[in-house]
């Protein structure tokens, strides 16, 4: 299942499970022969590399974190 990542102006991000992959051959040729039917002008592919996932990752567990200290702290503040 695609999900939508992002939505700004006119670009769209969508992440495709890996699982997905032995499809993209066709998809993508497909979807080529069809840019002007579907009015895009451009695509591009990525491939998340290990450091972005271990950022994602890293910066998901510091949001975590401050989630936990601010309600240790509004509990502190109720005693």
């Amino acid at each position: 299942m695609a999900i939508k990542l992002q939505e700004v102006s006119s670009e769209i991000s969508f992440q495709l499970p890996t699982e997905s992959s032995i499809h993209f051959g066709s998809f993508f040729t497909d979807f080529d022969n069809n840019l002007e039917l579907l009015n895009i002008r451009s695509y591009s592919v990525g491939v998340t590399t290990l450091e972005e996932v271990f950022l994602k990752i890293g910066h998901g567990e510091e949001v975590e974190k401050e989630r936990e200290n601010k309600g240790l702290s509004l509990n502190n503040k109720d005693d």
